[in-house]
């Protein structure tokens, strides 16, 4: 077989009839329209239509070239890129270019380059927009296509993409803003290539080519504690994994960055570990932090981390003995092994929680990826060199790793995680049968046969369902196939309507079984065609044995497995007959009532019987056959009418003449005798009283055999010709007798039925093999060897029904008989005839014929094609607002394609008068009989199915889809049907068929099922692509009309049919819109009608209406204006509605583009897509009219604009909907246009209108149009800024300059040389090679403004006034000022931003009167409102003085400083918060310098030790503490002085002063460090080189600096004398008390924060004196320091800081007292409390080794490992029993996560001690008897512990060793206190444990050690 990939697959092939042709032209016009329209301009409507052009074709599966594919890919991404291009439409741009490029086999990476920074800007303007952008709601709706399109599209960025997008975002990273970081750290994962390698450096020497992985490390190792940040490392790297698998030395994997992805991934399970329930340690502290990009756009997939974490585990394996001369990882599966060890007993049913579904997640991710690399690498395409690839002891060594856990949780509680170990279980069945599929069926066939464990049962048929594919898979694993017979029978019991779980998995099996396996008799002799039996004698039967899994690696005998099922299958005929029988029972059984669980049970009932029915053999069926037709013969069940029907249809299987030869003459007979009778006699238009919706019970009997018939009908294909006369004479009697509405609407279905079945085209059959194969004797004589086959996607030789020239006659034939009969029949109905009927009769008379005549339209939709059209008649073709487009429908199999064909005009007329005749019975009800409501929906429901149905209904269109993904999602994972499961087996090389990623292998049933579809879909497509007609304009008409009427039902009913219309006809749409605009205005009449504006708004809700509102001005403008002016209905219900219709219009509402130029990239590609130039007439037409539709929409945008303000100065208008008008002003504000002045002054007036609401939106206006002077003055005049911003390249001077001029402020000398750095993030990691500075501004002459917009200028001039009248401000803050009635009075940030805006743009022109004003309101520091006001204005004016110059800066500050310090002072606990975010606002994204004089009096107010008012201090504290927040590093000279004066008052006698001391600590502590690159290339060289050097992860220094050094030291030698100060008594605080809370408060939030530079230096020195402080006397100090040292194991370090780390806590465990360094620290002042104190601290300590251990278990060295161990061991032997104890627990612990190996060390040295420490022959003390030497009981205690340690690291399995030891220590059982309670607890702890698959577990003992243990392993009632 050659090298190369197969074509790809082309699904219309499968089709009966021709597609290709139609295909190579519609491709062709999309290509030249899209590129025309592009060329034109024409993006809405051209480009979108040909888009969607373009999506219909790739839905019907026609197949592009590779170039046509670039070509399309390429202009849809410059229309995506193009500046001022709707949001929307980039949306649907992105979706659709995603789908061309997503799939790499299709486009290869070297066929295509997309520049990278367009789509980069998109997403900043959209997302991240800056504060002068306006923000549309609409536009975060399609932010997740264009991520999704960024992460398809990274791998044709060309090579100099990796280099820049370093360079654009590595700059922009600090931690200290950790949302911000976030951002950015999401935008690398998204943008940076990962599928080939940048440009190789030539500057590093020894840089991989991927030289950017190690600067990803170090960023990742600056930020701990943070799952959501770590999500965004492992899923970039597990990227970069998976795309250089073939290519591993391109990224350079070194076993540190190995280690570190594993401990970060073990940590992301959030297990408890010590005892705790809190996976993160006791008395665990829980922050939260900002989200980032990645968790905003994909917000339900929290497990990304555990999925990423898998995939980089599966993508980094790779053979041990490729590792010579090779720089990639080969450990990566032992580091698994070591990790599934680790957390095996978190996978038990028993030890449940939280973290189950993670960890079943995990393992179900690790088996779906291995398989499919596996897959991958089977392929002759794959690139991966053979010595790279997964070998076959790779993947049994996997398989073996995973299963203990995965057989263990297969039974857990949380259903949702056993669903993911089902698809584990599944994945490993595929890789390895022979290693799993045993294991599993001697669990599943006990728990199958189980009476009492319901449970059991429910996980067996789930699992059992999971595998049936791979178990039955004759070549994949021979033994499977003889399971077969007892597994199908041992499910039938599962079928039960009361347990509705059980029944759905076990005919889940059912159905997958019936798929794989045909249901012949193989023992009844030779097999004829489609397994008829020829003769012969049947054969028996053959035990089944489950096997086990030594026998599962022996040799298979495939001819012994061969014979073993082929004789299994004699039991189907038993099995079928008992099937039928549960189905019959369950249908007796149904309520009368419809439940949704019991009908979805039905459904699926149904499912399995489809497949059950059609996988029979000739003989199966017919004893089938004759259980059915004996039931429903003697049957009647009114409840079960339906399903027994479908059974009925179903039972024949693929054969229907056996099933229409058995029914149909029954359903004849009964029937007509039922009609005969009377039944359905009686006239009713609706469901009556009685149940079942019968009009009387005794027309039961007529119904079930209507159901009986109709269904029988459909899919029987030509054989129904043979019951033609019985058909004419059953349709004829039904249409005629029946009156009742069951009866007259199931005779339609009749009439429906029998046409569909004569005129679609359909699958006769959906069996596992082609009809040839099926129909080969010698392939069905041995079919039990190709069970499970995956279906050929290929060759699927589908039985199609095609209507024969009979059948269409036949057609035709009742097609003339019934639709005149219908039509003249409504027609006497509407006529004057009528009159004279009882009403109740004319109702009824109308809904039946409109039933009819519904059910006849369906019926033969498929006779004729719509019709072509080149434009919508409807509307005027120079009208640039609508679209003018042709319709062209595919071939779909129609009857009649001949436009010449009599027959077709025929048929034509026939719709078209059905059409007219729907249209005046539609009139005469509306005007005749307009409360007659059900004829009314009868005859919606039939204009529906005329305008819209044509071959397929959309909604049971879609509920097949829905059906069919259901169905594909049950067969996920399935990813090695070819079973050819790798190079190693021969045998499956020969037999695997190599096919493309998409062609899927799943059963052949699936197989036809989408090929079904995808027919259905080319008549759904065929349904929009209808001529428009004069009778679609009246139905439409109609529809409208009746979607506006009085009646609510018939209202929902019409608006339904009208969504659904439109899509068919959109040119409706723009015809109706004006009416249902109208329908919201008052009547000629001056009368009000709530029902038809209820009507009208519910449309304009929906998305046809509500779109063209928000896409173009003419239509928007009607709306905006018409639903301002709708308060004349005052009805609350139409309120309501009207506040949903404006807020679904707001939230989707984005800018609304008037002209958009065409890039010369679009115009490019366009001419290489369509070959079309600018001359081009048809493109000179389009500009043409795009140019009319641009003035058009700018003249309609001032219309809008004057039309909302005159609305709004009616000064008649409810303020609700004034501040719904004025936020549709906000919504069209263009910074394009002249801002009016009108506008301008109606917003300035309403900013203080007495109306909060009015206020509030006037407000946001009125900022905005600020904004937009500026944007307009600096677009007028491009150098206004030029003195105060521009770019330079960062140099030394630059970078010092930001740090070391905090000191002082800036004179008027250096007042315009000094640049300012505003972009706070710059320069912390790296400088940016390209650096925006500003300088403070140039003097502006008084009069004139910086900003001046000269088209704005009476607008400017007015707000000139107005903001310089003293009455404005008196009357604007007097409002601002006034308390909030409800909610949390907040800081406004709205008006503060008006602030700041407006001292923007008039400079200081509004002072004098703004600072009177805002004096008053400062004055009264009592009125919190009035402090928020002054705050937000201060804040504002700070924060607008930007750009002034010294003199009007320097004035400024001469106010606010003292007006800030005079708040701040008089700040109490409820203002406090104001005058916080008032700095905040003040300062946030400033350089320091700007607001020297803020920094200055908060950092320089001096703390008050003495001060008798907590609250005071600690304003201060939180005050600074907002500063380093907002300023971080930039104020980072600063912070020593502080610390220094911190650590002076460390021990200050307040609790509020020490949490705020102790949190200013942390964060000054953090700000210490930064890496300070100097530009990007310099970081990526640290990065290398630290990584190179000793082989470690990333830069943060694990010490601190020397003047941090000394305080620290400093601090612990002062709290050293503090603690030898021990008080006499407890009362009141002491210094070292104090001082210990205030070191905790400052610990605590280091230990969780997710910044570590300030963390890691205070580990060694605080954390010993935090062990010594749980056993002072102070309990709110222990209780402090036991939170914090719980905390402390779970803080990830570094792997160069672990040694010293682990060495830290053991030398806390082996002191003893004896001198050393640490006595001072732990050892007290000698004495029995001192050594009751290191007792005390060792317990303690003890669990907290335990979690660091297992946190950090992949970065432990070997040798460190076994010192722990050593230690830990050494504490069994302790004098204090407590210590014992917890040295045990700690113990088993270590070797359950790691140290196996050391378990027969262990255990020989515990047995050996045991052994040398006997106990002493007792006597009693009368004989003289001496008490047992307690060195004796402590040895021996000792050896008991360990031995018990080892016992319980094994809670759920028996090794080996386990029995003998459990012997050993049952020796013990009576030994003296403590060991016997050792003992005791032991055992009790193993029954509880290992009670559950006792039955297992006890084979591993002999005889004598369960005759030995028997007491202590089995209670009474064990087995009770």
């Amino acid at each position: 077989m050659a090298d190369t990939e197969p074509p790809p697959v082309d699904w219309n092939t499968a089709l009966p009839y021709d597609t290709a042709a139609a295909g190579a032209r519609w491709i062709e016009d999309i290509s030249q329209g899209l590129a025309v329209a592009t060329a034109a301009g024409d993006f809405a409507p051209g480009c979108i239509y040909w888009s969607r052009q373009l999506n219909s074709y790739l839905d019907l599966k026609y197949t592009l070239t590779t170039e046509q594919r670039v070509r399309l890919a390429k202009i849809l991404y410059e229309l995506i890129v193009t500046p001022g291009m709707d949001i929307s439409l980039v949306g649907s741009f992105a979706s659709l270019c995603t789908q061309l490029i997503k799939k790499e086999k299709l486009i290869p990476t070297d066929q295509l380059i997309l520049q990278w920074r367009p789509l980069y800007d998109i997403i900043q303007r959209n997302l991240y927009p800056r504060q002068k952008e306006k923000v549309y709601p609409g536009a975060g709706r399609h932010a997740p296509s264009v991520m999704k399109l960024v992460m398809y599209a990274n791998r044709f960025f060309p090579p100099e993409a990796t280099a820049e997008i370093l360079e654009e975002l590595l700059p922009d990273i600090n931690i200290h803003d950790l949302q911000h970081t976030q951002n950015v750290q999401s935008l690398l994962v998204f943008f940076l290539p990962v599928s080939k390698p940048p440009p190789t450096l030539t500057n590093i020497p020894n840089a991989p080519p991927f030289y950017w992985v190690p600067t990803m490390f170090s960023l990742w190792s600056m930020v701990a504690n943070l799952s959501s940040y770590d999500g965004l490392y492992i899923e970039l790297l597990a990227n970069l994994a998976e795309k250089q698998v073939a290519t591993p030395e391109t990224v350079g994997w070194t076993d540190a960055q190995i280690r570190h992805v594993f401990s970060v991934g073990l940590r992301s399970f959030d297990l408890p570990v010590g005892g705790t329930g809190d996976g993160r340690g006791p008395g665990a502290v829980r922050v939260s932090h900002g989200s980032s990009l990645m968790n905003m756009l994909d917000a339900g997939r929290k497990n990304r981390t555990v999925e990423a974490f898998a995939k980089f585990i599966i993508y980094t394996i790779y053979p041990s003995s490729a590792d010579a001369g090779q720089s990639h990882p080969s450990k990566s599966l032992e580091h698994l092994a070591t990790m599934i060890r680790s957390v095996e007993s978190y996978f038990h049913p028993s030890n449940s929680g939280r973290w189950g579904y993670q960890l079943a997640r995990f393992i179900q991710v690790l088996a779906s990826e291995f398989l499919r690399r596996l897959r991958k690498e089977d392929k002759p395409t794959c690139e991966t060199p053979q010595r790279l690839r997964l070998t076959k002891s790779i993947a049994e060594d996997f398989v073996t790793i995973l299963r203990p856990v995965a057989l263990s949780a297969m039974f857990g509680k949380d259903q949702i995680a056993v669903l993911s170990i089902h698809g584990c279980l599944k994945n490993l069945a595929w890789i390895e049968p022979q290693l799993i599929i045993p294991s599993l069926l001697e669990r599943i066939y006990p728990g199958l046969e189980t009476l009492t464990e319901t449970h059991r049962t429910l996980t067996s048929l789930g699992t059992l369902w999971s595998i049936s594919i791979p178990l039955l898979n004759r070549r994949h694993f021979p033994q499977g196939g003889r399971h077969l017979p007892a597994l199908l029978e041992l499910t039938l019991p599962g079928i039960d309507l009361n347990d509705p779980a059980k029944t759905s998995a076990a005919l889940m099996f059912i159905t997958h079984a019936a798929m794989c396996a045909p249901l012949v008799d193989l023992t009844k002799g030779h097999r004829g065609a489609g397994g008829a039996p020829v003769g012969g004698r049947r054969n028996s039967m053959v035990e089944v044995d489950a096997g086990d899994d030594e026998s599962a690696r022996m040799e298979v005998d495939e001819e012994e497995e061969d014979e073993a099922c082929r004789l299994g299958t004699a039991e189907f005929e038993g099995w079928a007959a008992k099937f039928l029988d549960r189905i019959f029972v369950m249908e007796h059984g149904k309520a009368a009532t419809n439940r949704t669980m019991e009908t979805n049970l039905i459904q699926l009932v149904m499912y399995a019987c489809e497949l059950v029915f059609a996988q029979m053999s000739p003989d199966l069926q017919d004893v089938s056959l004759r259980k059915l037709v004996n039931f429903v013969s003697f049957n009647v069940v009114p409840n079960a009418t339906k399903a027994i029907g479908t059974l009925c249809t179903l039972v024949g299987g693929n054969e229907p003449s056996k099933r229409l030869a058995a029914f149909l003459p029954l359903c004849h007979d009964r029937i007509l005798a039922e009609l005969n009778n009377g039944a359905a006699s009686d006239s009713t238009s609706s469901t009556t009283g009685n149940p079942f919706g019968f009009a009387s019970m005794s027309d039961a009997s007529l119904h079930w055999w209507q159901a009986i018939l109709f269904n029988l009908v459909g899919h029987s294909g030509a054989e129904l010709l043979k019951y033609r006369k019985e058909m004419t004479e059953l349709m004829t009697a039904s249409v005629e007798i029946c009156h009742s509405k069951r009866g007259y609407k199931w005779a339609g279905k009749l009439l429906r039925f029998a046409l569909v079945d004569l005129t679609a085209i359909y699958p006769l059959e959906i069996r596992s093999q082609g009809k040839a194969r099926w129909h080969d004797p010698e392939f069905i004589n041995n079919s039990h060897k190709y069970w499970a086959e995956p279906g050929d996607i290929r060759n699927l030789d589908i039985d199609w029904h095609v209507p024969s020239q009979e059948e269409i006659d036949w057609a035709l034939e009742i097609i003339n008989h019934f639709v005149p009969l219908c039509i003249s029949k409504l027609r006497e109905l509407s006529g004057a005839s009528a009159q004279k009927l009882d009403t109740r009769k004319v109702s009824n008379e109308f809904s039946k014929w409109l039933t009819l005549l519904r059910n006849l339209i369906i019926g033969f939709s498929t006779l004729v094609p719509p019709k072509s059209t080149d434009r919508e008649p409807s509307t005027d073709a120079e009208d640039p607002f609508i679209p003018q487009f042709k319709k062209q429908p595919v071939s779909a199999g129609y009857c009649f394609a001949n436009a010449e064909d009599e027959r077709l005009k025929r048929v034509e007329e026939l719709r078209e008068e059905i059409g007219t005749v729907l249209h005046d019975v539609a009139v005469y009800l509306e005007r005749e009989r307009e409360d007659d409501t059900g004829a009314i929906q009868a005859v919606v429901k039939s204009v529906k199915m005329f305008l819209t149905h044509r071959g397929v209904d959309r909604g049971k269109f879609e509920g097949q889809v829905r059906g069919y993904k259901y169905a594909k999602v049950s067969y996920s994972s399935i990813l090695l049907a070819d079973v050819g499961r790798g190079v190693w087996v021969n045998k499956c090389l020969q037999m695997s068929i190599k096919v493309a990623d998409d062609e899927k292998r799943h059963p052949r049933y699936m197989l036809v099922k989408r090929a079904h579809l995808l027919h259905l879909a080319r008549l759904k497509y065929n349904s929009s692509q209808s001529a428009h007609t004069s009778i679609v304009t009246a139905l439409t008409d109609d529809l409208s009309h009746l979607s506006l009427g009085k009646y609510s039902q018939i209202r929902k009913a019409a608006q339904s049919a009208l969504t659904r219309a439109i899509r068919c006809f959109p040119g409706e749409k723009y015809r109706l819109f004006g009416r249902f605009i109208e329908g919201l205005e008052v009547g000629a009449d001056g009368r009000r009608d709530p029902d038809r504006m209820k009507g009208s708004l519910y449309l304009l809700k929906s998305s046809g209406f509500l779109g063209l509102a928000l896409r173009d001005w003419r239509h928007a403008g009607a709306f905006m204006e018409t639903l301002s002016r709708a308060q004349h209905e005052d009805k609350p219900s139409v309120l309501e509605l009207i506040r949903k219709v404006f807020l679904e219009y707001l939230m989707q509402a984005g800018e609304m583009p008037i002209d958009v130029a065409v890039t010369e990239g679009a115009k490019e590609s366009a001419g290489v897509l369509g070959h079309v130039g600018d001359g081009d007439g048809e493109i000179q037409r389009l500009r043409s009219k795009v140019a009319q539709k641009a003035s058009e929409s700018r003249d309609r945008y001032h219309q809008l604009m004057q039309s909302l303000l005159t609305i709004l100065n009616g000064n008649t208008l409810h303020w609700r909907f004034g501040a719904m008008t004025v936020n549709f002003l906000d919504l069209i504000l263009r910074s394009d246009e002249p801002v009016p002045l009108s506008l301008t002054r109606f917003v300035a007036e309403g900013a203080v209108s007495e109306h909060p609401a009015m206020r509030k939106v006037c407000l946001t206006v009125l900022y905005r149009i600020l904004i937009i002077l500026k944007l307009r003055a600096v677009k007028a005049n491009g150098g206004v800024e030029a003195d105060v911003k521009r770019h330079v390249v960062p140099d030394e001077g630059l970078a010092s300059s930001v740090l070391e001029e905090h000191g002082k402020p800036i004179s008027e000398e250096n007042w315009g040389s000094t640049q300012l750095v505003d972009t706070l993030s710059a320069g912390w990691y790296c400088w940016p090679s390209n650096l925006k500075v500003y300088r403070f501004g140039s003097v502006v002459p008084p009069g004139q403004l910086r900003y001046t917009d000269p088209s704005s200028s009476e607008t400017q001039t007015y707000l000139s006034t107005v903001f310089t009248s003293p009455e404005f401000w008196t009357k604007f803050l007097s409002y601002q000022s006034q308390e909030i009635s409800r909610g949390m009075e907040m800081f406004d940030v709205a008006s503060a931003r008006f602030y700041k805006y407006m001292f923007t743009v008039f400079l200081d022109g509004p002072m004098m009167p703004f600072r009177k004003a805002v004096e008053k309101c400062l004055e009264r520091t009592e009125e919190k409102s009035l402090q928020r006001a002054g705050a937000e204005a201060l804040a504002g004016l700070v924060r607008g003085s930007k750009h002034w110059d010294f003199g009007r800066t320097k004035e400024m500050w001469e106010w606010v400083g003292p007006a800030l310090e005079r708040g701040l002072g008089a700040a109490n606990q409820e203002s406090l918060y104001y005058w916080g975010e008032c700095l905040k606002f003040a300062c946030a994204n400033r350089d320091p310098r700007r607001v020297y004089p803020i920094v200055k009096m908060v950092f320089d107010a001096p703390l008050d030790v003495n001060s008798h008012s907590f609250f005071a201090e600690s304003k201060k504290l939180g005050l600074i503490r907002s500063l380093l927040v907002n300023f971080h590093w930039r104020v980072l000279p600063l912070t020593l002085p502080l610390l220094r004066s911190y650590f002076a008052v460390i021990n200050h006698p307040y609790q509020q002063v020490r949490d705020a001391l102790g949190a200013n600590i942390n964060d000054l502590l953090q700000l210490q460090w930064r890496p300070g690159h100097r530009d990007v290339a310099e970081s990526v060289r640290k990065s290398i080189e630290s990584a190179s050097v000793g082989n470690k992860i990333g830069e943060v220094p694990t010490d601190a600096n020397a003047e941090i050094q000394g305080l620290l030291e400093g601090l612990m030698r002062q709290l050293q004398a503090w603690r030898a100060e021990r008080p006499e008594t407890n009362v009141g605080g002491s210094n070292y008390g104090n001082a210990g809370k205030t070191v905790l408060a400052w610990a605590a939030p280091a230990l969780v924060s997710y910044r570590v530079a300030g963390t890691y230096p205070l580990i060694p020195h605080i954390m010993p004196e935090v062990f010594m402080m749980q056993d002072w006397e102070d309990q709110d100090l222990q209780k402090m320091a036991q939170a914090v040292a719980a905390v402390y194991p779970t803080l990830p370090h570094p792997s160069q800081m672990i040694p010293q780390a682990v060495q830290m806590l053991l030398s806390v465990l082996t002191y003893n007292g004896n001198g050393g360094g640490e006595e001072g620290r732990i050892g007290g002042n000698g004495g029995t409390n001192a050594r009751e104190r290191r007792w005390h601290v060792k317990a303690r300590v003890l669990p907290v080794l335990q979690v660091f251990y297992f946190k950090h278990l992949h970065l432990l060295e070997e040798g460190l490992a076994v010192e722990v161990l050593e230690t830990v061991s050494g504490l069994l032997r302790d004098p204090q029993v407590e210590v014992r104890q917890l040295a045990s627990v700690t113990l088993s612990g270590l070797v359950r996560c790691s140290q196996r190996a050391a378990i027969s060390t262990l255990k020989q040295s515990f047995e050996n001690d045991l052994a040398a420490a006997p106990l002493p022959k007792r006597k009693r003390a009368a004989q003289g008897g001496a008490p047992i030497p307690s060195e004796i009981i402590v040895k021996r205690h000792a050896a008991v512990l360990g031995l018990a340690s080892l016992v319980q690291a094994f809670p759920y399995e028996v090794p080996s060793w386990m029995p003998e030891t459990l012997v050993t220590l049952a020796g013990c059982v009576s030994d003296p206190t403590p060991i016997a309670p050792t003992v005791s607890k032991t055992f009790t702890d193993f029954r509880r444990t290992h009670q559950d698959n006792w039955h297992e577990d006890m084979q591993k003992f002999t005889e004598d050690q369960l005759g030995v243990l028997s007491d202590l392993l089995i209670s009474p009632s064990y087995y009770a």
